[in-house]
């Protein structure tokens, strides 16, 4: 990088010999760096901002396993005398990516190209986003019926594992929608995010790129952790996130967490407009550019090694 900034004012590089600023290092315009070299550095320029506006996301869904438990363990969970494990509810998540990943491979997306509707990558993962968005709204939707179900009924004492919790008599099955609706987003936005990770970048760098994509998840539940620290310090006279649930405000919280995906849709969607995809092809002639000089240094070093054993 630091090379193109040297050569952005040469007179020997004209701008129609360039794409970006990074391609006067290369080479073939005068510069220090094998063209393939630059053009991995270029690739991950095209999809490192992508991956950074899919954190949010993962702050989103990580709730699945957090604020959506702490929510279920104050609804009503028995059933007939049977009480039905909070963490019982991931099955709709599963549920629904087991139905969805064969329907849209194998019968959504192949009717929408034939009907000449392209549904991209970047287009799946922000589809995604929006349903992630949805969640949270579904799931600050429940907690408000379940305050003014407390308000209203009062609370039903609940043992679980223990520990007495003040319940509302709303079923713990009012939480299906948000679950669901994060297990599809899960199809749209994280499998094809990896899709995207590795169709994208050229071979000697995807896994360095499928890395950056899953770091992308541990970054979401930092980001989820600091809100939550972030907006009980802005609301320490009236806590939202306290330890008992009961008493704050976590329907603010889930509609903070839905404006915040909003906004950041919209920076993906800007960027996903000027992305330009790399055709597979051209990421296999990368490949092939990159291994040729490999081949010609490996050939050179074979024949001075015959010529020296005949010399022997």
């Amino acid at each position: 990088m630091c090379e193109s900034v040297k050569r952005v004012r040469s007179k020997s590089v004209t701008s129609s010999d360039v794409d970006s600023y990074l391609d006067r290092a290369k080479e073939q315009n005068g510069g220090s760096f094998a063209d393939v070299h630059v053009e991995e550095v270029k690739s991950l320029g095209r999809i490192v901002p992508v991956f950074l506006t899919i954190i949010p996301y993962w702050t989103i869904y990580v709730q699945m396993s957090s604020v959506y438990f702490l929510q279920g363990e104050r609804m009503l969970l028995t059933i007939g005398g049977f009480m039905i494990p909070v963490s019982s509810l991931n099955l709709f998540n599963i549920i629904i990516i087991l139905i969805l990943i064969p329907l849209m491979d194998r019968l959504v997306y192949p009717c929408l190209a034939n009907l000449g509707l392209n549904f991209t990558q970047l287009r799946r993962i922000g589809f995604g986003m929006i349903l992630a968005s949805l969640s949270v709204v579904a799931a600050a939707i429940v907690e408000v019926c379940r305050k003014q179900d407390l308000r209203t009924n009062g609370g039903i004492p609940q043992d679980i594992s223990g520990t007495v919790y003040n319940s509302s008599s709303i079923s713990v099955f009012a939480q299906i929608p948000q679950f669901t609706l994060i297990g599809a987003s899960e199809v749209f936005t994280s499998i094809t995010g990896l899709e995207f990770a590795y169709s994208q970048s050229p071979p000697s760098m995807q896994g360095v790129v499928m890395g950056m994509f899953l770091l992308t998840t541990g970054l979401g539940s930092y980001l989820g952790s600091l809100l939550v620290v972030i907006v009980n310090a802005a609301s320490h006279d009236d806590p939202w996130l306290p330890d008992e649930i009961n008493d704050g405000y976590v329907e603010r919280f889930f509609i903070l967490l839905a404006v915040l995906m909003i906004l950041d849709f919209i920076v993906f969607v800007i960027l996903a407009w000027r992305y330009k995809y790399v055709e597979r092809e051209d990421v296999l002639q990368l490949d092939t550019s990159y291994k040729k000089p490999q081949e010609t240094e490996n050939s050179v070093q074979s024949q001075t090694q015959q010529a020296g054993d005949t010399a022997l």
